[in-house]
């Protein structure tokens, strides 16, 4: 059951904001202390934003911190008899403020419903101090409006977000995608391979630092937060969920830590447990293995990692919002792992007649994926199976594919699949995940990243493209042209998100990050960056 909202101070049966609401009636107490003060250690004019001493949002947008602010207390308000709480702030130039705040976000100056003084005067001298503070709450009025929805002073405040500038790519780009990119942003280099380190939502770019992930806005390229890690970047960062809610994940060699992908807030922070461990990012949250074979796998309950056991020859597939381990082994089982202890009885799953167990080829929130090599058919062929994640009766079985690369070591060839969960690419294989149907895709395709419209992956040095449909036709025609990337790493993207690709790529000396649109919605032109 969600709060109880009690009786309180009038609202008067009108809307959120509306004109019958008396912030005069919002009791005193408690107040809500908000401030804003420039974020520790930044040169570039980022800022945060505290309420009651935690910090909510982390941005170089001054606008943006405000309103998280304000949407943060209103979140407080509505817990409050009334619906209503008094806050005061602080802003970056030192200034304060006290205002009202409903559960709609409606803000009201509070300098004004001070009770006033009860002492006797003489007519004369109420009558001009009547004036002077009538003319001192104008001007508190005035400021308190002033300092909520205008800047802080120039020599505080953090810089406008800037317009996109286009940018020429310094690689081929993948077929059919721009070689301008709609704005281009400098990061920090950071490993051989960064544009496999890069992720994005519908309105934020994440990339690592040698020590840091940094949010860039997806719309303009502008710093928006960054976070430190205990090190050096070597896993992510990667989007994921962390007890069902939105994360950034990133990992060093010695802890791994999650953020709110708004505001950088810290979800996560914990020491991995040795050496040897290793992160790997599902969608549904992280995964700590080990390297030298550990028998327990670490996935993330409350704010803390706790250990599930692993049977003899399981992968591990992905973690569950409360805790669990979901795991698939040979001959055809799944788990479903909750203890550091005990794996308990495993939901046996049914081969296609007359299969054998192969691979664990991939999973999704919805589906578990086994390859099978069916009776009579070629070497290296397979058919994959789908099941619930419960076990039960197969979704779908498909036609024969080539067999995926095994992971050395392992029993697994886990897919990529899209953030939907609705298709995936298996080996050289397109995957329809709802249906089970399969469409080829080149041979030699390595698969880079697979969005929800678009994958992308390299062909022999070529950038290239593909739909759940199969290659595209740029691709395609690229291809048989003898296309080559024409740079040592081909400007495979490292995140998708609608028509628009990010990639990484060196110019000169310097790495940029490159927000890619298809062809058809490139910029007019290219200018300086």
């Amino acid at each position: 059951m969600g709060p109880t909202r009690e009786s309180g101070p009038s609202r008067r049966g009108t809307a959120p904001g509306g004109a019958g609401f008396d912030p005069a009636t919002v009791p005193v107490y408690p107040v809500v202390r908000i401030r804003l003060e420039a974020e520790p250690g930044a040169v570039d004019g980022t800022v945060r934003g505290l309420v009651d001493g935690a910090v909510v949002a982390v941005s170089g947008d001054l606008a943006e911190v405000r309103a998280q602010l304000i949407r943060e207390v209103a979140r407080k308000a509505a817990l409050r008899p009334g619906r209503a709480i008094r806050a005061k702030g602080e802003d970056l130039s030192g200034a304060v403020w006290e205002t009202v705040v409903t559960d709609d976000g409606q803000t009201y100056d509070a300098t004004a419903l001070r009770s006033p003084r009860k002492t006797r005067r003489p007519r004369r001298a109420v009558l001009i101090a009547a004036a002077g503070v009538a003319l001192t709450l104008a001007v508190a009025l005035v400021a308190a409006v002033l300092i909520l929805q205008r800047p802080a002073p120039s020599e505080s405040a953090a810089p406008a977000l800037p317009e996109p500038v286009a940018t020429e790519l310094p690689v081929a780009g993948p077929a059919g995608w721009s070689r301008v990119a709609t704005w281009s942003a400098p990061v920090e280099a950071n490993s051989p391979n960064p544009a496999s380190q890069v992720a994005a939502d519908e309105l934020r770019v994440f990339a690592p630092g040698k020590s840091s992930v940094v949010a860039y806005s997806a719309a303009t390229g502008a710093r928006l937060w960054s976070a430190g890690l205990g090190g050096t970047v070597q896993t992510g960062p990667a989007l994921t969920r962390i007890g069902g809610a939105p994360a950034v994940v990133a990992a060093s060699s010695s802890e791994i830590q999650a953020w709110d992908p708004a505001t950088g807030r810290s979800l996560l922070t914990a020491k991995l447990p040795s050496s040897s461990a290793r992160v790997r990012v599902t969608p549904t949250g992280p995964m700590v293995t080990d390297d030298n074979g550990g028998q327990h796998v670490l996935v993330v309950q409350g704010q803390d990692l706790v250990a599930r056991v692993l049977p003899s020859g399981a992968t591990p597939l992905f973690p569950t919002a409360d805790g669990a381990l979901v795991a698939a082994a040979a001959p055809g089982q799944l788990w479903r792992i909750t203890s550091d202890a005990v794996a308990g009885d495993p939901i046996p799953v049914a081969a296609p007649a007359g299969a054998t167990f192969s691979s664990v080829a991939g999973a999704t929130e919805r589906a578990i994926v086994l390859a099978y090599a069916p009776p009579g058919a070629a070497s290296g062929t397979v058919v994959l199976r789908a099941f619930p994640v419960a076990g039960g009766e197969p979704l779908w079985t498909s036609t024969p594919v080539p067999q995926a690369q095994v992971a050395a070591g392992t029993t697994s060839a886990l897919a990529p699949a899209a953030p939907s969960g609705h298709w995936g690419i298996y080996g050289t294989s397109i995957v329809d995940l709802d249906l089970g149907k399969t469409t080829s895709l080149p041979t030699g395709w390595q698969t880079s990243v697979v969005g929800d419209a678009a994958a992308f992956g390299t062909v022999d040095g070529t950038a290239v493209a593909a739909t759940p449909a199969g290659l595209t036709a740029a691709s395609t025609q690229a291809l048989a042209a003898g296309r080559t990337g024409g740079t040592s790493v081909p400007g495979a993207p490292g995140a998708v998100r609608g028509t628009t690709a990010y990639l990484v790529a060196r110019d000169g000396n310097a790495e940029h990050l490159y927000a890619v649109p298809a062809a058809d919605a490139a910029p007019a032109s290219a200018g300086g960056r």
